[in-house]
Parts: structure tokens; sequence; C-alpha cells
């Protein structure tokens, strides 16, 4: 078998958010697993890249906001 420089990896995601994420992109003939690929190649492509990190930069805030309030709602 010749190496194709691919890897695999391996994702843990909740049996829910994966059928929600399937159902979603089931219409645009995508799986979640291509999906994550175009997220990647998205992500690594120059032209796009700085896009992405701002979306990236801009989620992570949201997320850290979203623990904060969490946190001081206990």
């Amino acid at each position: 078998m010749m190496d194709d420089g691919k890897v695999t990896i391996t994702i843990e995601i909740d049996a829910e958010l994966l059928a929600q994420v399937t159902d979603v992109l089931k219409p645009y003939g995508l799986t979640p697993e291509e999906a994550a690929v175009q997220f990647f190649e998205y992500c690594a492509d120059p032209k796009t890249q700085d896009h992405a990190i701002t979306l990236l930069k801009r989620w992570k805030e949201e997320q850290e906001a979203q623990e904060r309030n969490s946190t001081n709602a206990k």
C-alpha cells in the first residue's frame, strides 16, 4: 500500500450533535467527515486563512464568554 501523505484523526462528538450536523449537511451532499476536511482545508488555504482565523478568534471569544456566564450563574 502506498503512503498518500494522509493521516487519520478521530474526533469525539456527542451523538445528538452529530445527528443534527448530519441533517444540516445532507441537503448539500456532505457528510460530517467531508465537512471537517473542507474546514481544515479552508483554515490552511492562504486565500481563506485570514478569514478562518477571524472566525476562529470570534468563536473562541464567544465560547469563553459563555463559559464565564455559566460560571457566574452558578
